[in-house]
């Protein structure tokens, strides 16, 4: 991830972002054809890291591609159009094998089928490809060694890291065991956690489009703090419901303000994007990104750690509010440092108009 962001600061985001896609549509159709069980551990292995590649260039690439005034209805929209287009990708995952299967003649969850839907998703990737390459970027490539040395906003990265990384921590003990809890704990239907889990996913697709709108009035900084606080509650409620319904309740409220695993955005995750490319230098958004997401990925794995030997036990309560805690302590240091960068954003703006 973090090579990734450094590539781009260096030559530039288009290319990066159109080396990762060629990468993954390779990757991809690799998987298509290999049969080989180790082939296919190494295929997926390069179909992740292209993968990465062009979702840590995404967000510099849409501010430097963007006017002021667009970015926040621009990562808004963004938001909304990756967590739709995601559940619409893993609704068809499931339905595009059974179509197949009487064409082929073969069982719903043979490998032809699942070859066959992979199939489909080729043309898809190139499409998604032809918008960047369509656009013109200017980007002047720079060597390794100027580039370290424009390096600046130190303090501002390791803060957003900081922010990261308590966040992917109290991640890590709650969103890879939502499923757990609902089915284990609550007795939960299959069918009833799909349909939460679903909502949960709708109404934050939803809710990412009414960003603006609170930015509007809070500012960058306070919409993301405030709105994460907000969600500790609902978050902790989850372990403490009496019942499926209560849960699932808490569930939706939870991802639409804190979020969730992957698709699951929170309607402050795209300002809270914006707002780290927004407070860092040209040459850093690459390696900030990267940077963000390494601090993301590794203390989930530590939560999950951490919130494992609880739940076993049958202590549900216990990770959820320690989750609570740490998403609160991280979001206060965020609005403790950068209320002040945005406070001295807003009057170096001011004096400049």
């Amino acid at each position: 991830m973090i090579p990734s962001g450094i590539l781009s600061d260096l030559f530039g985001r288009r290319r990066v972002f159109l080396i990762s896609y060629s990468g993954n549509i390779l990757g991809t159709a690799g998987l298509i054809v290999a049969h080989d069980p180790m082939a296919l551990l190494v295929l997926a292995a390069v179909q992740g890291a292209f993968e990465g590649g062009h979702a840590i260039v995404g967000p510099p690439f849409m501010v430097e591609q963007s006017r002021p005034a667009e970015r926040v209805h621009l990562f808004s929209i963004g938001s909304f159009l990756t967590v739709g287009a995601a559940s619409l990708g893993n609704i068809l995952a499931g339905v595009l094998p059974i179509a197949f299967a009487p064409v082929l003649g073969l069982g719903p969850e043979s490998a032809g089928t699942l070859r066959a839907g992979l199939v489909c998703v080729l043309p898809v990737m190139l499409c998604s490809a032809l918008p960047i390459y369509l656009i013109d970027e200017q980007w002047q490539p720079i060597d390794i060694k100027r580039w370290w040395r424009s390096l600046e906003s130190h303090g501002t990265i390791s803060m957003l890291a900081l922010t990261e990384g308590g966040a992917g921590l109290a991640l890590g003990m709650t969103a890879p065991f939502f499923a757990v809890y609902f089915a284990h704990e609550l007795h939960a239907s299959t069918t009833a956690i799909g349909v939460i889990f679903g909502a949960g996913s709708i109404v934050t697709a939803f809710a990412t489009l009414l960003g603006p709108v609170v930015v509007r009035r809070l500012g960058r900084v306070r919409t993301v703090a405030y709105l994460k606080f907000l969600g500790v509650p609902f978050l902790i409620l989850i372990a403490l419901a009496p019942g499926v319904i209560t849960a699932g309740v808490a569930y939706v409220l939870t991802i639409v303000f804190i979020g969730g695993a992957f698709p699951n955005k929170s309607l402050t995750d795209p300002i809270y994007s914006l707002f780290s490319m927004e407070v860092v230098k040209d040459r850093e958004r690459g390696t900030t990104n990267g940077i963000m997401h390494a601090f993301s990925e590794f203390p989930m794995g530590v939560g999950a750690w951490i919130a494992g030997p609880f739940m076993a036990s049958g202590n549900w309560t216990m990770p959820y509010c320690l989750a609570g805690a740490v998403y609160a302590l991280a979001f206060l240091i965020f609005f403790a440092y950068f209320s002040r960068v945005e406070s001295a954003r807003a009057l170096a703006a001011e004096s400049v108009a």
